[in-house]
């Protein structure tokens, strides 16, 4: 099992867009500039936890809290991050982070979880007004199960 906290704010790995020059085809990740120091800071806290460990093998269950900072012009009333990024851009940022750190073998190992978007600072926020931008992601391998044939 592995439960750290990744600093900074989370960003989501977006839509790639295709574009033809001369012969070649190339691939751009459109919102690259925010998305690499993301993937950076999730690198380096996955593999200081990780050091000297082996990658997780088999079925993996993730569960990850994004705390991103509130828009300066959302009233206080709101307490639910209810706009972009998406959730699940914002998974596949972290998921191919941990892939690259080594968590595991590839993302496609995990099969269960849960994945919450909270407002840093906000109610829902355990370290309260003091709470900055961060992900605080557990991951661990699903214990397989014995199955009987009758």
């Amino acid at each position: 099992m592995i439960t750290f906290t990744a600093y900074g704010v989370p960003r989501p790995q977006g839509s790639k867009r295709a574009f033809v020059r001369g012969k070649h085809a190339i691939i751009v990740e459109q919102c690259r500039e925010h998305l690499k120091p993301w993937r950076q800071a999730v690198v380096d806290a996955c593999r200081e936890l990780m050091a000297g460990r082996r990658p997780m093998e088999g079925p993996i269950h993730l569960d990850v809290t994004f705390y991103l900072p509130r828009p300066k012009s959302w009233p206080k009333r709101i307490t639910e991050h209810t706009r972009t990024p998406d959730r699940d851009k914002l998974l596949r940022a972290l998921c191919d982070a941990l892939t690259a750190a080594g968590a595991w073998h590839d993302d496609s190992q995990v099969v269960e979880g849960q994945t919450r978007k909270a407002l840093a600072a906000g109610i829902h926020d355990p370290e309260g007004a003091a709470g900055v931008p961060r992900a605080v992601i557990t991951a661990y391998e699903v214990p397989h199960q014995q199955v009987e044939v009758a």
